[in-house]
């Protein structure tokens, strides 16, 4: 068996999904490979709209937020949309890479590579089972215009949603969100912060700014060291966002008690040494969260589907939601200083959330 999973870079949670999955594959000793799907057609399409949707959410979040509310209307129209043709230009394309390519099955994180196949499956011409996985605790739009063999959902939340626009109840599969086997690793906090020289008394609060550093986290840090004393350490994870690092480092780098840090493929062991963690609500960093089973806050997340993702995890007691900066320093410390509130918020995550979402999803491509 060859199995292709098809992504997309806008957004790294996209990418990351892939990766969960095809590592469950690869750990079954089956063929995988994950391609970006606008690679397929052309790097230079890949380069601007990657490069063109990261400057968006770090800019301004909030046109992201009327592009997808926009998207939402459009779709409530029942009238096939523009991002379907764009996507259907480049079906015969992605044709030609999944046969020359020797694969017996299709797995796509991303919207974009499910249109393309959709459009080989109203012809006739897809010779291969294809599948979708959902990356956000939210049906997207457009999401209910593709022909998938079946689809992978975070949660059962979603189910009633997809079904209410249309999508075929006997496709859709809770499986929960795929991500790393390394997030439900047992590792305790003294042996993460111990792999990353992190001192044990101190008080860890973790801030993460999604994969291409989004979101204000100098001015959590400053919010955050208003209440901090000296046993308080903040680490930042910028993520790829070379620029936000160096303005971290330039203004609290003399305190001592901030630590940015770059792009690393450790957050796992981050996660599990912190105290509280500090995130925007992407679906894969906070099913993550979930997975690591670590006290949670949702600041400044992306209008559309990050805003859904802090919704519901807050409705179900997972997190909490804060509506700014100076709030999520006031919860982080709120958490710190209660403890049995921090473990009902752990044990709600247990409770609501399948760390085991690439293995369900495997198990399932393995039996349709």
């Amino acid at each position: 068996m060859k199995v292709l999973i098809l992504s997309c870079n806008t957004g790294e949670g996209h990418n990351s999904a892939a990766r969960a999955v095809c590592e469950e594959f690869r750990r079954r000793g089956i063929d995988c490979s994950v391609v970006d799907s606008l690679g397929v057609t052309g790097t230079h399409s890949s380069r601007v709209i990657s490069s063109a949707y990261g400057s968006m959410i770090t800019r301004v979040p909030r046109a992201f937020g009327a592009i997808y509310r926009a998207g939402e209307l459009y779709n409530s129209t029942g009238i096939t949309s523009p991002v379907y043709f764009a996507n259907a230009a480049h079906a015969k394309r992605l044709l030609a890479f999944i046969t020359e390519g020797g694969y017996d099955c299709v797995v796509a994180t991303h919207l974009f590579p499910m249109e393309a196949m959709t459009r080989l499956k109203k012809t006739g011409s897809l010779p291969v089972k294809c599948y979708g996985v959902l990356t956000d605790y939210t049906r997207i739009p457009f999401w209910n215009e593709t022909d998938m063999d079946a689809y992978f959902l975070p949660h059962e939340s979603v189910k009633a949603d997809c079904i209410q626009n249309g999508m075929p109840t006997d496709r859709l599969y809770v499986t929960g969100l795929p991500v790393s086997a390394r997030f439900s690793l047992q590792i305790t906090k003294a042996e993460a912060r111990e792999a990353l020289a992190i001192d044990a008394g101190k008080k860890m609060i973790l801030v993460m700014t999604g994969g291409v550093g989004c979101g204000n986290s100098p001015l959590i840090c400053a919010e955050l060291l208003k209440s901090a004393d000296a046993d308080t350490v903040i680490y930042v994870l910028t993520a790829r966002n070379a620029e936000l690092k160096e303005t971290l480092d330039k203004t609290y780098g003399a305190d001592g008690r901030v630590v940015a840090l770059p792009f690393t493929d450790k957050v796992n062991l981050y996660m599990r040494a912190a105290d509280v963690l500090i995130t925007k609500a992407g679906g894969i960093t906070t099913t993550e969260a979930a997975a690591s089973r670590v006290p949670l806050i949702h600041a400044a997340p992306i209008p559309g589907c990050e805003t859904k993702n802090a919704a519901l995890f807050e409705s179900l007691g997972m997190s909490m939601w804060a509506k700014s900066e100076a709030e999520a320093a006031k919860d982080a410390f709120l958490l710190l200083g209660d403890p049995e509130r921090a473990e009902r918020m752990t044990a709600a995550q247990a409770a609501n959330i399948d760390p085991h979402g690439a293995a369900n999803i495997v198990d399932l491509v393995m039996q349709l």
